[in-house]
C-alpha cells in the first residue's frame, strides 16, 4: 500500500519521469509537505566542528569515548546517531588516518544498515520508498562502473565486519540511486555539510 500525504498525489509523466501534484487548493505560502532525509552523513571536512547528528556547530562539542573523532551536541545526539555512528566507530579506531570512504560509501553502508533494522516504511518514504528510486543503471557509463566498483571495494573493506552485503548487481544499483538522489546539505551560507537521500 503506498503511503500519501493529504492533497498531493505522485504521477508518471511518460518520457518524464515521476513527478508530484496537488488535489486540493493549498494557499499561498503554505507547506505542503517537509522531508527527513532516509538517512545521512556528515563530510569529513565538517568533522571535529559539527554535531555529527544534527549537524550543529558550536564550542564544546564531546567526542565519541571509543573512537575520539565523532563529536556531539550532548547525549541526546550521541544516542540518536548511534545506530549509524557503530558502523564506522570501530573501523575508524583500526584504520585511523587511512579511514577515508567516500560519502557515497558511507551513505550506501547506512542505507544497507536501516534497510535491515527497519521493520516498517520510515518517515521518510512517506511518498516513494527507497528501492523505488531511479537508478539509470543502463545509463551508467564505463568511467562511472569504475567508479562504482572503486566504492564498492571500499564498502567491503570498511564495512565488512559490521554489514552483510547485497549482491554485487544490488550494490551496484544501490550507488546508482545515491549518486542519481543524492543531494548536498548545506549550511545557510551555502557551505557544503553532508550529504543525504531524500525519498
Amino acid at each position: 500500500m503506498k503511503e500519501s500525504i493529504e492533497g498531493i498525489e505522485r504521477f508518471v509523466s511518460p518520457g518524464k519521469g515521476r513527478g508530484l501534484r496537488v488535489t486540493k487548493p493549498f494557499k499561498v505560502g503554505e507547506l505542503l509537505f517537509a522531508s527527513l532525509p532516509y538517512t545521512y552523513v556528515l563530510t569529513a571536512s565538517e568533522r571535529g566542528s559539527n554535531c555529527e547528528f544534527c549537524f550543529t556547530r558550536k564550542e564544546g562539542l564531546a567526542k565519541c569515548g571509543k573512537c575520539k573523532k565523532a563529536l556531539y551536541c550532548n547525549v541526546k545526539c550521541q544516542k540518536g546517531d548511534w545506530a549509524m555512528h557503530k558502523l564506522e566507530c570501530g573501523a575508524m579506531i583500526a584504520y585511523g588516518e587511512n579511514w577515508c570512504p567516500s560519502e557515497s560509501v558511507r551513505l550506501v553502508a547506512r542505507i544497507i544498515a536501516k534497510q535491515k533494522a527497519q521493520k516498517e516504511r520510515s518517515t521518510s518514504e512517506k511518498l516513494l520508498l527507497i528501492g523505488e528510486l531511479e537508478s539509470h543503471t543502463d545509463d551508467v557509463d564505463n568511467e562511472k562502473r569504475e567508479i562504482h566498483e572503486g566504492d564498492i571495494a571500499s564498502l567491503h573493506q570498511f564495512y565488512s565486519k559490521n554489514l552483510d552485503f547485497p549482491s554485487k548487481t544490488a550494490l551496484l544499483t544501490l550507488f546508482s540511486q545515491v549518486n542519481c538522489n543524492g543531494f548536498t546539505v548545506e549550511d545557510e551560507e551555502l557551505s557544503k555539510m553532508g550529504s543525504a537521500v531524500y525519498p
